[in-house]
């Protein structure tokens, strides 16, 4: 299973947004009895291929 989350900050008082990260998570699945159970977690920021930097500011 895999996903991408956007985690955002904003200001209490006005609702500004201060700054925002996109972070993919992959997760390996094990079914034990009727139960699945997380048997890997991998979180990764993405990158950008050419500079080889974080990609801080996606969306």
């Amino acid at each position: 299973m895999h996903c991408e989350v956007v985690f955002a900050a904003y200001t209490k008082e006005s609702g500004e947004k201060l700054r925002q990260i996109a972070n993919r998570f992959t997760f390996g699945l094990k079914k034990i009895g009727e139960s699945w159970v997380i048997a890997h977690q991998h979180s990764s920021l993405p990158i950008d291929m050419n500079t080889g930097k974080g990609m801080f500011h996606l969306r």
